[in-house]
């Protein structure tokens, strides 16, 4: 694969990197990344020297993880990164810098002339920044790829007075030309931003029940446009939730739905145990190139009946999403506080939904 843009990058940045990979191939760029194009029995380092000297720009990704771990295969990466930056002349826009956290720039990769990466023109792409962020990149590596396209010159002469073998080639090359360009518009349409045409992705509002939505106090970061919801009979119920972000989460944060309860209100057992004031949440929810949202919650309690629940859909960086859902487990059966969750700066409510639940009366033996 030529043309392309490699990605380079340390594993625990799968997430906001494939956001990434996503977001440019959504505007037409092709990806390289090591995960997806070094194939079994392959040689990585032979794969990844020849996909960095064919590419049209090297993409290098910085956070906190990237900083945390001084031995990576991602150094080896930038080792033939730098090298190539240098054949190409200190003029050259080419090897960019990433930041997915606002953390300094590595100082120990020497460029040439006492020159660093931080003396390179870098991205951020994280916070307030992310946004224009990725559209000045995206419009930085078209700019490289039309810069890289040869200019064609006229013949010296016609070509049918250029020998016999001249018509077999063109026509080897008309089909070639036919076969690129069904591959370049039909291979990659799982991939563009607004398709529901993976089948991984969720689907969106095909629930019954439909509760109000409130904005959250982030609401600016991303609209919660439309929530449905089911929940299931009998016991040890469960609830699915699906619908629709106004954009996809950034790209170094995910959609996490944190769950509490009114303790107002309680189930329908003899005891009437009341609802819980914890926030639980179980995991990163999934979200489409369209925004897309789909998510199952065991409700946690016998049954449930009467308990009238809150969830939360928030954003939260990759970098403390982790520890955030490890404290929420480690806190069972209580949860988190309402201050580790609403007063988190790392926490943005986007929107809350109350969700009631129905008395049943089976529920009383």
């Amino acid at each position: 694969m030529q043309g392309h843009v490699f990605i380079s990058y340390v594993r625990e940045d799968a997430a906001a990197v494939n956001r990434l990979r996503r977001a440019l191939e959504g505007a037409g760029i092709k990806v390289w990344l090591d995960i997806e194009d070094v194939g079994p029995g392959d040689l990585w380092r032979i794969k990844v020297k020849q996909a960095t000297k064919e590419a049209v720009a090297f993409l290098a990704c910085f956070s906190q993880a990237s900083h945390d771990r001084p031995r990576t295969e991602q150094r080896v990466e930038l080792v033939q990164a730098i090298e190539e930056q240098r054949r190409r002349g200190p003029g050259r826009t080419w090897l960019i810098p990433i930041r997915l956290a606002d953390l300094p720039l590595p100082d120990d990769y020497d460029l040439g002339n006492g020159r660093s990466l931080e003396d390179l023109a870098w991205i951020d792409l994280f916070g307030k920044n992310r946004r224009p962020g990725l559209t000045k990149l995206i419009d930085t590596i078209h700019r490289l790829s039309s810069d890289q396209t040869p200019t064609r010159r006229p013949p010296s002469r016609p070509w049918w007075r250029r020998g016999p073998a001249m018509g077999a080639v063109l026509g080897a090359l008309v089909l070639a030309s036919g076969a690129i360009a069904w591959r370049t518009v039909g291979d990659d349409s799982g991939h563009r931003a607004g398709t529901s045409t993976d089948g991984n992705q969720p689907e969106c509002n095909d629930l019954p029940e439909e509760p109000t939505v409130e904005p959250g106090p982030s609401s600016s970061l991303g609209q919660v446009d439309r929530v449905r919801y089911e929940v299931s009979d009998g016991r040890d119920p469960v609830i699915d939730l699906n619908g629709r972000l106004s954009a996809a989460p950034g790209l170094s944060e995910s959609l996490y739905v944190f769950k509490t309860a009114d303790p107002n209100t309680h189930d329908s057992t003899p005891e009437k145990n009341p609802g819980s004031e914890g926030y639980f949440v179980e995991g990163e929810t999934p979200v489409g190139d369209d925004g897309c949202f789909a998510l199952g919650q065991r409700l946690g309690y016998d049954c449930v009946g009467g308990v009238e629940f809150r969830f939360l859909f928030t954003l939260v960086p990759d970098t403390v999403a982790a520890e955030l859902v490890t404290a929420a487990e480690a806190n069972k059966p209580d949860g988190l506080q309402a201050d580790q969750v609403l007063e988190n700066p790392n926490v943005a409510v986007l929107a809350t939904v109350d969700v009631p639940t129905a008395s049943h009366p089976d529920c009383l033996d």
